[in-house]
């Protein structure tokens, strides 16, 4: 595991739900990505190719962390 969060102690809009967000690094061993009716598009992007964010889901900080996390295994995760 990368990274567990709550939601209400970052810069999200206020949610009627407690939400906790985990980020894990994790890698494809067989299939492949598909959408579903959870999952509108599957893509793997390059650090400064990083399409625009749902800011009310994920901020920018969040994701430059992981990349930070991807650069760095060693890094300890991060949890509110």
């Amino acid at each position: 595991m990368l990274t567990l969060l709550d939601r209400n102690r970052h810069n999200h809009p206020p949610h009627v739900n407690h939400i906790y967000k985990v980020f894990i690094r994790c890698e494809i061993i067989g299939g492949s990505p598909t959408t579903s009716h959870e999952i509108q598009g599957v893509g793997f992007f390059a650090e400064v190719d990083i399409p625009e964010l749902s800011l009310t889901r994920n901020e920018p900080s969040q994701i430059a962390r992981k990349f930070e996390h991807y650069r760095h295994p060693d890094l300890p995760a991060d949890f509110d």
